[in-house]
């Protein structure tokens, strides 16, 4: 899915993001584009973090780092404060 969260409001955001849950624990591979970090953190257990090159991959909690975050976009990550 590219982009599924934009333009929708929370609650259909949480409805879709228990949808995918779902479809996960059922055996069910999902790949989203999503841009927000924080959610990515939050919601997604695997990531493969791209600026032009893949950059990192695998458990989200190891790959999306605030260093790799800024070594691939030049900022530090929102969640960061």
């Amino acid at each position: 899915m590219d982009e599924p969260f934009a333009g929708i409001d929370a609650r259909t955001q949480a409805d879709l993001l228990g949808l995918l849950g779902e479809l996960r624990d059922g055996g069910t591979s999902v790949i989203v584009v999503h841009h927000d970090m924080g959610q990515v953190r939050a919601a997604f257990d695997w990531t493969l973090l791209l600026n032009v090159r893949a950059l990192g991959c695998g458990p989200t909690a190891e790959v999306l780092t605030p260093d790799a975050v800024r070594a691939a976009y030049g900022a530090d990550p929102a969640w960061t404060g």
